[in-house]
């Protein structure tokens, strides 16, 4: 893991944090959430997609981060990204279709969605 904490490092230094994007929170996205916002630098939570917009509101609420983006399009997500400001969305395909978003995280516990975010994030 030293080698993979300081190339994080080095991404935190340059101001240019690994971009990820979490689809699903439930107790295990906002627990990945949690651990990536509070405890990994150069990583930095782009956008959470979920079903329901307040379920992803709580992935950042819950850690105490109350000001976000709600988006709705790549172009409101790509601004977002741009300012480094958390964003929120109901449509995972903002996510897995967004060429910035470096890594993805499925966490819905949904294995048919999830493979198909799965493959689409890999596309």
């Amino acid at each position: 893991m030293i080698i993979v904490d300081k190339a994080l490092q080095d991404r935190q230094d340059a101001g240019d944090p690994v971009r990820v994007g979490v689809v699903g929170a439930g107790f295990a996205g906002q627990g990945f959430v949690d651990q990536v916002t509070g405890h990994t630098p150069g990583m930095e939570i782009s956008v959470v997609a979920n079903r329901t917009l307040d379920g992803a509101a709580q992935a950042f609420r819950q850690i105490g981060i109350d000001d976000f983006d709600v988006v709705s399009t790549a172009a409101e997500l790509d601004a977002s990204m741009a300012k480094h400001r958390p964003a929120i969305t109901d449509d995972p395909t903002l996510v897995t279709g967004n060429e910035r978003v470096e890594a993805v995280v499925e966490a819905t516990g949904e294995i048919e969605f999830g493979s198909h975010t799965a493959v689409a994030a890999i596309d």
